[in-house]
């Protein structure tokens, strides 16, 4: 494989990778896989054949056909054991990426599938990754073909339907991770279910009995997995939301009264408002609004 060069840590940049602004494609076959390294642009993986490893600075997850995930290009990653890995690589330019996102957020396993597996992979051992069926890969692999062939061959229009091609490939694994049938990925799928309509209604009053009837789940087993793919309580969680929004109003607006920006948030207490606002920002909310508005005038 050209260009990827054996060294501790690699970057590897967008330039040399990509054939639009956008996006890029890196097809291997059985080829030397790079080791560790890190890219200013994230990728969607699609395993077609062969087996290997894929690790990071703390972990390896095992590789076989029918595997795809996402790898956000600042985790350091590599790959090992290669015996005859085959695998398609969709490149995207992450800010392109984030623009998209809110267009996406409605569809069935979106969220779990590019947001919260690769931020908890860690904890979930990749457990909780996409894998397809034969009769899935024969769907999305004229698509991918497609794709590559748009930016390859740059016909007149191609970064048009490169972009149409690539939103539709998030739409179909999107689909394909909603209808996975394994226990891991269907618990993710269901606490992302949760988170979302957390982040939504985060000013209407919100209970972890709630929650959990909201996703059809065993109000214990919601929690322990919550916890166990979040790190904190839902509740925990839920506050956390609160206070970067209350953050976010202040910020935007000078002249709003932090009472407003609480009780807008879903407090009612402005006593537990500032505790926990200082612990998750680091700052109090005067010290915070303060600082926002001398960072204004300078």
């Amino acid at each position: 494989m050209c260009g990827f060069v054996t060294m501790k840590t690699e970057m590897i940049k967008e330039k040399d990778y990509f054939q639009s602004e956008n996006f890029g494609t890196l097809m291997i076959d059985g080829e030397e896989l790079p080791g560790l390294h890190t890219h200013d642009f994230d990728e969607l993986v699609f395993v077609l054949g062969g087996t290997g490893i894929h690790y990071t600075n703390d972990d390896e997850y095992p590789l076989v056909r029918g595997d795809v995930y996402v790898v956000s290009g600042n985790q350091a990653h590599g790959f090992k054991k290669n015996e005859k890995l085959n695998l398609i690589n969709v490149l995207y330019n992450r800010n392109y990426f984030n623009k998209i996102k809110k267009e996406f957020a409605h569809i069935n396993g979106f969220q779990a599938m590019f947001v919260y597996e690769p931020k908890y992979r860690g904890r979930h051992k990749f457990e909780t990754k996409l894998h397809l069926t034969t009769e899935q890969i024969d769907e999305v692999l004229p698509l991918i073909k497609l794709f590559d062939k748009e930016l390859t061959t740059e016909r007149e229009g191609y970064a048009i339907a490169a972009e149409s091609i690539f939103r539709l490939l998030v739409l179909e694994v999107s689909r394909f991770y909603s209808q996975m049938d394994l226990v891991r990925p269907k618990e993710l799928y269901k606490i992302t279910t949760a988170i979302s309509y957390m982040e939504k209604n985060f000013a209407k009053n919100i209970s972890v009995p709630m929650l959990s009837n909201l996703i059809s789940m065993n109000r214990s087993a919601f929690y322990k997995s919550f916890k166990e793919m979040t790190g904190c309580s839902p509740i925990e969680f839920l506050v956390r939301i609160r206070i970067k929004k209350a953050a976010k109003m202040l910020a935007k607006n000078c002249g709003m009264h932090i009472t407003d920006a609480l009780t807008m948030c879903g407090f009612d207490n402005s006593s537990y408002f500032t505790r926990q606002f200082k612990s998750v920002i680091g700052i109090t909310p005067r010290e915070f609004v303060k600082r926002n508005k001398e960072n204004k005038v300078t």
